[in-house]
């Protein structure tokens, strides 16, 4: 019995370092502060921001970053307009999420300090189309804290992530047919902990 304890022990040991050790490049995205915003224009001039919360994702040590972005949790100050939005555009029941993954160059992970400005492509899945989309970014690493934020905000047709022009016409007609743009500025805000 005791040879058993002390090999399962040796194995707990020599499962814990590796996991421990491949844990240690990680960074997870922080949920409760990272957000994506954008803003929706009608009638030509009326703009009505949206943000949505609640992202999720990590950062590993080769430099891959994955987000998920729960559209569920799409929030333009008025709830009919949320449920509009996801049920009548995004088709959230079907496309619940928004995918992004990028590749963080090497350079960003050395050293203890990063303070810098860079455009990263980064591949972003949306109604189950993807696309490469250039994100111009602010990018500060301290430590186990690094946050991002958009430079300038990325332009997003709707169209060229094949979301039908009768989505957004469906929207439109629950608000008496107004003209409601399918091209958004869409930006990022990410903290990640490692």
């Amino acid at each position: 019995m005791r040879p058993l304890l002390t090999l399962c022990a040796m194995l707990s040991i020599s499962l814990f370092i590796p996991l421990k050790a491949i844990a240690a490049g990680h960074y997870k995205v922080d949920s409760k502060v990272s957000t994506v915003s954008f803003a929706t224009i009608k009638k030509q001039y009326v703009v009505e921001p949206a943000v949505i919360s609640g992202l999720s994702g990590n950062l590993d040590d080769k430099g891959m970053l994955s987000v998920m972005v729960p559209l569920k949790n799409l929030d333009t100050g008025v709830s009919i307009r949320n449920d509009r939005l996801n049920e009548l555009f995004f088709n959230a029941a079907t496309f619940s999420d928004v995918k992004i993954s990028a590749q963080v160059p090497a350079e960003l992970m050395k050293g203890d300090r990063v303070i810098t400005q860079a455009t990263i492509p980064a591949t972003v899945t949306l109604y189950g189309k993807t696309q490469t989309l250039d994100f111009m970014l602010n990018i500060v690493r301290v430590g186990e804290i690094i946050s991002v934020s958009s430079v300038k905000p990325v332009i997003v047709d709707a169209g060229s992530f094949g979301i039908p022009k009768a989505n957004l016409q469906a929207v439109s007609k629950t608000v008496g047919d107004i003209a409601i743009s399918a091209t958004v500025a869409v930006n990022v805000s990410l903290v990640l902990i490692k």
